[in-house]
């Protein structure tokens, strides 16, 4: 029975508490400075200024999913960078090694690291957001690819006398 009894107190007392804060919370302290003083000036212009200084801080971050996108776009670009490098690598093999009994293992090698590469490629493409990007990427890869294609296509084939 306490309890009961000790329970409308306590809510009585919580009551007067916050009756007591609201009825403050309508009055308002004055201030300190008057509208024309330095004070109340100088605040309005370290506001200003800081606004100025620092405007990143009050912008609005990106999504997460954009720079989801923008990772699987970055490591697809870092792949075929390395497919690239590999495709060169396979393609300086197969020329060195003209006339040798290696010569058709490497290029058969240098043609399969193209055709990784060139597959890598397409996939960029159609990881493109929008026709500008996707113009740049089709200009990039073409410049890369190109110039690999017909170094491959100057190597004699094999059946025209390429391996002893």
């Amino acid at each position: 029975m306490q309890t009961s009894i000790s329970e409308p107190s306590f809510t009585r007392k919580w009551a007067r508490k916050l009756h007591k804060k609201s009825a403050y919370s309508n009055y308002r302290r004055p201030s300190h400075c008057s509208e024309q003083s330095v004070c109340s000036n100088t605040s309005t212009s370290t506001l200003d200024k800081l606004l100025q200084a620092i405007p990143e801080l009050f912008k609005r971050r990106s999504s997460n999913a954009s720079a989801q996108s923008y990772n699987t776009y970055d490591e697809e670009r870092q792949r075929i960078d390395e497919l690239y490098l590999s495709a060169l690598d396979e393609l300086s093999y197969a020329q060195d090694s003209q006339g040798s009994r290696y010569y058709s293992g490497d290029l058969d090698c240098a043609r399969e690291a193209i055709d990784r590469c060139s597959q890598a490629c397409v996939q960029l493409l159609n990881l493109a957001p929008d026709q500008q990007c996707y113009k740049y990427l089709q200009d990039m890869i073409n410049t890369k690819l190109f110039p690999l294609q017909s170094r491959l296509d100057a190597l004699p084939s094999i059946s025209s006398g390429g391996s002893p």
